[in-house]
């Protein structure tokens, strides 16, 4: 009987399920008087790899190796594709390995995650061919072959953590709402089955499910180096190659352009060079496309412009907070409530959670990430880049409301002393901060490790 584990469930693309939950009666009734987070602000790109990380280690988006499934490496000008050229593990630097909570020398049974073997020996990763193959053809199949796997590791490894991945990525993708409906009717179906395997192997289990990104419906889709064909100064091929795109959950384009002023090695190019490279106004005319949302790029001085259609705005660290600020025409994000007004990361959390774009923030802490591109697009609603899938009918990795919100259900043994208390129903929160829950709840509030956010499930009030 394994003591006090800490069981988390991760559903792969479902987005805010809370809306769902009146529906889900099995769900519901396990995690009745636990703590519920409805409005819950996954990180950018909204894409499994960074959430994994960020989850595990704490870590802030400026600290992420990677930034998505396909990474550009200005070092090496190529493609960091971790199914066919790289290993995430390998790319995840030492320093910020010692901060996975999987490494705190707690015994660790994994299923389904991105990170295998970071944490071994303690760490115990299980995938199967099948359960990729299940996923991948869209098949609900995927919700019992998963329980099945996690109820045979809960009957034959111990440990204090048991991680579950169950997928609804390619169901979503091409059912849109309805797949998310139906992936959480069908898991409700199987959600007794679990919790009686569960109630048989453990006492006092903390159990938390949530989502790590939601899907953006889309019209149609386009291959990223022809949706960019027609903006002067980019070369995407041959010799004269002088950018690269990359799109990580196939929304938003990151792309990389060569500094004007570098021969051989790609440094970043910033604002100022962007607006006028080689005579072109790159951004501007990236900007200027139909279905752009907006385009941000760091500035020279610090901070980011954030640069739309019809107006610009910029971002930057100021006096302790950040200050947010149309500057020419139309505010491209619409967040009249913080314009022109410093302000903590709690309270642009706050008074943006709700917007179309919410908590500007993370742009700004992942355009200074090492390998992030220096010009991120967003779209808005008629064009994706799944060129190669054309039947997909939603999409995700950007910053809309549709991408970044999620939700999250936890409940488990209360400690007061430990400020482990559950019961609350919290409008609106950030993924980053679950990490310091997590501590709170492995090390009963005596962790000697933070990560760089608050503390989700028993800070301050929402």
């Amino acid at each position: 009987m394994r003591e006090r584990p800490l069981i988390i469930l991760w559903l792969d693309n479902l987005g805010a399920f809370h809306r769902f939950m009146g529906e889900l009666g099995n769900i519901a009734d396990t995690f009745a008087g636990g703590t519920t987070v409805k409005n819950l602000i996954s990180v950018v790109p909204t894409v499994t790899e960074t959430a994994e990380l960020t989850i595990k280690t704490g870590c802030g988006l400026e600290e992420m190796p990677v930034v998505g499934e396909v990474t550009f490496d200005r070092e090496t000008r190529a493609m960091l594709h971790l199914k066919e050229t790289a290993r995430f593990d390998d790319l995840v630097e030492p320093d910020l390995a010692r901060r996975l909570f999987t490494s705190f020398g707690l015994r660790t049974c994994q299923i389904g995650w991105k990170l295998g073997g970071l944490g071994a020996p303690n760490v115990l990763s299980i995938e199967s061919e099948e359960a990729i193959h299940l996923e991948w053809e869209a098949s609900y199949e995927i919700i019992p072959f998963r329980i099945t796997s996690f109820i045979n590791a809960l009957r034959e490894h111990e440990a204090d953590i048991y991680l579950l991945n169950i997928s609804g990525d390619s169901i979503v993708h091409n059912e849109a709402e309805v797949g998310q409906r139906r992936f959480m009717q069908r898991l409700d179906e199987e959600f007794p089955r679990l919790m009686a395997a569960i109630r048989a192997h453990t006492l006092d289990p903390t159990i938390i499910m949530f989502s790590d990104h939601g899907p953006k419906p889309i019209e149609g889709h386009v291959k990223p180096e022809d949706f960019l064909e027609d903006i002067g100064g980019l070369v995407f091929y041959g010799q004269n190659r002088n950018a690269a795109v990359v799109s990580n959950g196939r929304g938003p384009l990151l792309v990389y352009v060569k500094n004007a002023r570098d021969e051989g090695r790609w440094r970043r190019t910033t604002y100022r060079e962007l607006r006028n490279y080689r005579g072109k106004d790159i951004l501007g005319a990236i900007a200027a496309k139909e279905d752009v949302a907006f385009v941000a790029s760091n500035l020279e001085e610090g901070g980011i412009s954030i640069l739309s259609r019809d107006g610009q705005a910029v971002l930057s660290e100021r006096g302790g907070g950040f200050l947010y600020e149309a500057v020419a025409g139309a505010d491209p994000l619409g967040l009249g409530e913080v314009e022109g007004e410093v302000v903590s990361a709690r309270e642009m959390l706050a008074k943006t959670y709700d917007k179309e774009f919410p908590y500007p923030i993370q742009l700004l802490k992942l355009l200074q990430s090492p390998r992030c591109g220096d010009v991120f697009v967003a779209l808005k609603r008629k064009y994706a880049f799944f060129w190669d899938m054309l039947w997909v009918k939603t999409t995700h990795g950007g910053p809309s409301r549709h991408e970044v919100t999620v939700s999250l259900l936890a409940t488990g043994p209360e400690d007061e002393e430990a400020g482990i208390v559950y019961g609350r129903e919290l409008e609106y929160g950030s993924l980053a901060d679950l990490y310091n829950s997590l501590c709170r709840i492995l090390y009963r509030g005596k962790s000697p490790h933070r990560g760089v956010g608050g503390d989700l499930l028993f800070g301050g009030e929402r």
